[in-house]
């Protein structure tokens, strides 16, 4: 493969987010091997990243930022005429635009997304749902690119996410080539909690001996984070038994008294007011902590004890991978793309349902045993080990060589 001039398509270059982090590597890489990358985005985060052998050339894209919907559109739009301006070997978008050679379906398939949302909606929110703009520009980008010839290959992280696609538009499965995510394993690891636990831990205000549970993701509502909080209060409220963990069983809540506790400590961007209230209201307000986001995402894996991801629907999970390196076991549901790499009681959980709060509080209440935490965060990261970014980066160069 001779030198290629490369676009990537990408909305928001921000230093947080999966996609992001993933198109960083991917690119890094490419610019390693001698090809020129250009990153086609309507925001980044200071100046171009600098690379082993050179930088991304990076080019602005407008959008009108009014509504969502819009904003939507009009960067499939200007993408497409700044695209069309230059000449390019590869074009690989990480969003939904009206042109690109190879999309990465990151995303998933939103079709589904809105499926899944109607099991938890009522009829009207449902209907409005549907009526939306910018859910209706976001199917017909779907659609555009699914069924309508409009990238030659589909990269999809999982195979739920593949199997999404083609029932939805009938795509060929010839066209679909499924990579899963892959992991930094250097950056994420066991060894992480000896450097960073204590720090984060102190400036998070928990304890030394508290158990933490940690929830990575944006968007809360799709992610499951009120599936979560009533989780942790329906433990909170039931009696113990004779399953209860000794770290468990005490005169408090959740610990044993003046000694451990409980605690929720939740990493990305959402609407926290609302769900800051939601844990207020339910009596679990004192055991969250909102951490925000962060390009230092390791320091929380390492601070952490339990990952949690109760999501309605993801395609593939990062989090729940870097978690899995971290040497954390994961508890999440089969609506997430990453459970098929999680072998269930052995590395973590996988729910059936996210709304299931027996299996959801049972699961975090088994975890609660700090044997049984560490042989599952032990098989999770061996597991994990399977995901190098470095095998993944190599195949998604190898889809670039063929396109």
């Amino acid at each position: 493969m001779g030198s290629l001039k490369i676009a990537f398509i990408r909305m928001r270059y921000v230093p947080y987010g999966g996609a992001e982090n993933y198109l960083t590597i991917v690119g890094n890489e490419l610019v390693k091997k001698g090809h020129e990358v250009h990153i086609f985005s309507n925001r980044w985060k200071g100046s171009s990243p600098e690379t082993g052998s050179g930088s991304f050339i990076f080019h602005k894209v407008p959008v009108i930022k009014v509504t969502s919907f819009l904003k939507v559109l009009s960067f499939a739009i200007c993408s497409y005429i700044l695209i069309k301006k230059d000449k390019f070997d590869i074009i690989l978008s990480f969003d939904r635009v009206l042109y690109q050679d190879i999309y990465r379906a990151g995303d998933g398939c939103h079709r589904e997304w809105l499926e899944k949302r109607k099991v938890k909606e009522s009829p009207l929110k449902t209907f409005l749902t549907m009526i939306n703009p910018f859910h209706r520009t976001i199917l017909y980008l779907e659609r555009r690119i699914y069924q309508r010839n409009g990238c030659r290959r589909i990269i999809a992280n999982s195979f739920k996410g593949r199997d999404d696609i083609v029932r939805y538009y009938k795509t060929p499965d010839e066209k679909i080539i499924v990579i899963y995510n892959g992991v930094d394993l250097n950056r994420f690891r066991p060894s992480n909690r000896d450097i960073y636990r204590e720090e984060v831990r102190r400036n998070c205000r928990i304890g030394e001996n508290d158990i933490v549970i940690l929830f990575v993701g944006s968007g809360f509502e799709r992610k499951g984070l009120a599936f979560l909080f009533n989780g942790v209060k329906l433990i909170k409220s039931r009696p113990q038994t004779p399953d209860t963990p000794a770290s468990l069983r005490s005169t408090g809540s959740y610990g044993e008294a003046g000694r451990a506790g409980l605690k929720i400590l939740v990493v990305g961007k959402g609407d926290y007011n609302y769900y800051k209230k939601m844990c207020r209201d339910i009596g679990i307000g004192e055991d969250v902590i909102f951490a925000g986001t962060t390009d230092m995402i390791e320091k929380f894996y390492a601070a952490s004890d339990i990952f949690v991801l109760p999501t309605i629907y993801d395609p593939f999970s990062n989090a729940c991978l870097e978690a899995m390196a971290s040497g954390l076991p994961v508890v999440t549901t089969r609506n997430n793309g990453v459970s098929e790499i999680i072998k269930d009681s052995e590395n973590g959980f996988v729910l059936d349902d996210p709304a299931d709060m027996d299996a959801l509080s049972h699961s975090i209440k088994l975890l609660m045993d700090e044997g049984l935490r560490k042989a599952m965060g032990k098989k999770a990261r061996e597991k994990a080990e399977e995901f190098s970014i470095e095998d993944t980066v190599s195949k998604m160069v190898g889809i670039c060589g063929e396109a």
